[in-house]
């Protein structure tokens, strides 16, 4: 017995010190996190191992994940401990979150050395905690409240330099349309550069002209950030930080002052079944007010997947209704609020554009079933697009929310005017017969069965079918297209410009007797604005464009909208001739030159594409052929660029596949300068640049390549 009780004593002698220097944190501090979702409550630290208690905070029913590669790192080690166990869960598993939203998991690790303070936490490459204290009776800061002092004097001093201090006083100003940029500075609470960006972008635009000027809004590692925009009226716009979209209101030559706060950037992150509007924000300058005003109304949003389940289940009238149903129920949120009668316009507007929107997109995917599904036989109703006539289409401030630019583009390829472009593409006569009168002393027999299938190509009405016949005669038109090549560039410009006439007075006819609209229409008038874009691109002759601008802007009564028209018309046709132009000295411009400074000497095709974007995907793939074609060709090269998002290997994979040489993936913060400086928001997107490294405004063309690099070397031979 004795000998018993001394076992017992001498084992908890040694256990008793063990257990003694084991070290419990319970919710330690930490200095920065990037992840609203997982949080440390708890680290349990032994000679053995260390244990971490994460609370994950999460959507029910959506899941998480906890990778065998996440690791916690002592600060100021390069070295990551990676996981050796998990509780209530498994590595490289999906977990589910209970209806709860909450689940808790213990995550067990190496043992840390005693001398270290503080820990990182993460997976793979990626930081998610910043300096997670073991030390105790620390306390997480989860707010930043104080602006520092620095920062405010500031901001102060960019709302005391704006341009305009005064808001207008309504959407009827004589100062509505200017040409003026407005400034965006602003704070983020908490920010901190380890976050691993420095960068947001605004995706603004010209809505008149559709031109893009997407802006990057640089942060400063004090958590500053400010952004200048170029502008042409009061727009309700918003910038992307971290992909998380905040919404602002915007007039030109103020400069408006932005605090946010770094915290709900995680609960924007934690809630990603939602567009989470930003509630915590503080505004200053001329247009804070109107600003507080927005960010307070919520307008009801109905999910696209119910907008898309409705309009396949619903008959015309009965979407019609439950559209008119939405904008009624948002016009009493509206009229219930206290809001300035300029807040209640934008508010109004913008669900007037999402209702004008919906029902665009309704009648398109309406009429396409009507083609897909012979089951569906009754067409849209003559009055469908009635809603249009109690739209204010003439009224400025309808260009003000950010949706505007979607309704336009609805509105401008809407069926009744789209359906002209198969009218016209039936009608505009055959440019083989032409040739054939031009060219009799060259006419063959080849020549003459190219003109037969044109002729029957030309009774072929059906999209599916023409496609098709000309694919089965490809080889023919390319050997008759490059015998008369110069000739055939004289007719289709001739046709191009009848065309052009033509469209504009059909789309004059659908816009009176088929949309029953009358002048003057603001947005109609945009349209033809828009539509000078690309019509433009296929002219080479400046009489031609002078001609169609003149015709196009006949019947414009808003100055502010010709001056536009005349603007495109001189980018595109430029007095000095010039159609080049350098890079500015700006980060992009230097990164830019460095990846194109190999290939000077060389014309070279800029292709900006994402994996997740299709026709970039198809556009590269359908021109492999080509760039194996012309491979070592001294003449021309090819330059690929995209950003993170596309995934690491499925970046490498793709470019082995596709033999991309001088292929580049950026960094978000430099895809988001590379975007301002070649001015795009949309993908795929090709730039050219010439053999001295300047940026080509005309001359090369992805879809007509060979053709267009033929034209351009013709000429540079004719020159020597």
């Amino acid at each position: 017995m004795k000998k018993d009780i001394l076992s017992v004593l001498f084992l908890l002698s040694v256990l008793i010190p063990v257990a003694g220097k084991n070290r419990v944190i319970n919710h330690p501090a930490y200095e920065v996190k990037n992840s609203g979702i997982d949080n440390i409550v708890k680290i349990d630290l032994s000679d053995q191992e260390t244990r971490v208690h994460v609370r994950t905070t999460f959507i029910p029913g959506w899941w998480v994940n906890f990778p065998k590669t996440t690791f916690i790192q002592p600060e100021g080690s390069s070295e990551k401990l990676l996981a050796t166990g998990i509780e209530n869960g498994e590595f490289d598993k999906e977990i589910y979150m209970p209806q709860s939203g909450d689940s808790l998991f213990v995550l067990s690790f190496p043992a840390l050395d005693k001398s270290v303070k503080k820990i990182n936490y993460g997976e793979g490459d990626k930081t998610i905690i910043f300096g997670v204290s073991l030390e105790k009776n620390k306390q997480v800061e989860k707010e930043h409240k104080a602006i520092p002092d620095k920062i405010a004097e500031w901001l102060d001093t960019e709302i005391e330099n704006s341009k305009i201090k005064e808001a207008l006083p309504d959407y009827r100003s004589d100062r509505f349309f200017t040409r003026q940029p407005g400034r965006l500075a602003g704070y983020i609470k908490g920010y901190d550069p380890r976050l691993g960006f420095s960068t947001g972008i605004i995706y603004a635009g010209n809505v008149i002209t559709n031109e893009d000027f997407p802006v990057t809004v640089e942060i400063h590692p004090d958590g500053r950030f400010e952004a200048d925009i170029p502008m042409q009226y009061p727009t309700v716009f918003y910038v992307s930080v971290n992909d998380k979209p905040i919404n602002f209101y915007m007039e030109p030559g103020h400069t408006l002052a932005m605090v946010l706060n770094w915290e709900e950037f995680l609960t924007a992150d934690r809630l990603r079944n939602i567009s989470y509007k930003f509630k915590e924000i503080e505004f200053k300058g001329g247009l804070s007010d109107i600003n507080r005003q927005l960010a307070k109304v919520e307008l009801k949003r109905i999910p696209w997947k119910e907008i898309q389940e409705k309009s396949k289940t619903l008959n015309p009238k009965e979407y019609k209704a439950f559209e008119l149903q939405v904008i009624d129920e948002n016009r009493k949120l509206v009229r219930q609020s206290d809001l300035s009668a300029k807040a209640a316009t934008l508010l109004t507007n913008e669900a007037l554009l999402t209702y004008g929107t919906n029902l665009l997109e309704y009648a398109s995917n309406y009429n396409q079933r009507l083609l897909e599904d012979t089951t569906i036989q009754t067409p849209l109703p003559v009055d469908y697009y009635d809603f249009l006539q109690q739209m204010p289409l003439n009224d400025p401030s309808l260009l003000c929310p950010s949706s505007a630019s979607v309704f336009v583009n609805r509105f401008e390829f809407c069926d009744p005017f789209t359906s002209i472009w198969k009218q016209l593409s039936y009608s505009t006569g055959s440019s083989a017969q032409q040739l054939k009168n031009e060219c009799k002393d060259r006419w063959t027999e080849e020549d003459e069965e190219v003109l037969k299938i044109e002729e029957q190509l030309s009774h072929i009405t059906n999209d599916e079918e023409r496609t098709k016949y000309y694919e089965t005669h490809a080889a023919a038109f390319e050997s008759f297209n490059q015998k008369y090549a110069s000739q055939i560039k004289k007719i289709i410009e001739n046709k191009q410009r009848e065309v052009n006439i033509k469209e504009i007075q059909l789309r004059d006819s659908v816009f009176t007797h088929v949309l029953r609209l009358t002048t003057p229409n603001l947005i109609y008038d945009i349209t033809k604005v828009r539509g000078l874009q690309s019509d433009f691109r296929n002219l080479s002759d400046n009489k031609s464009a002078e001609q169609l601008l003149a015709i196009t802007t006949k019947d414009i009564r808003n100055p502010f909208l010709t001056a536009e028209a005349l603007r495109l018309y001189t980018q595109k046709f430029p007095v000095d001739g010039v159609t080049t132009y350098d890079l500015p000295e700006t980060r992009a411009g230097k990164l830019f030159r460095e990846m194109t400074a190999p290939l000077k000497g060389k014309y070279i095709v800029v292709d900006f594409w994402e994996s997740w974007c299709g026709p970039c995907v198809a556009g590269i793939k359908q021109n492999k052929a080509l760039r194996e074609k012309l491979n070592d060709s001294k003449e021309i090269a090819f330059l690929f660029i995209c950003s993170e998002e596309t995934p690491e290997d499925t970046y490498k994979n793709y470019v082995a596949e596709q033999g991309l040489k001088n292929s580049y993936r950026l960094t978000k913060d430099q895809y988001h300068r590379m975007r301002e400086l070649f001015k795009f928001n949309g993908i795929p997107h090709y730039e050219y640049i010439n053999r001295e490294g300047r940026v080509m405004t005309k001359g090369l063309n992805i879809y007509n390549l060979e053709g267009t690099l033929t034209n351009l070397l013709e000429k540079e031979n004719a020159k020597k």
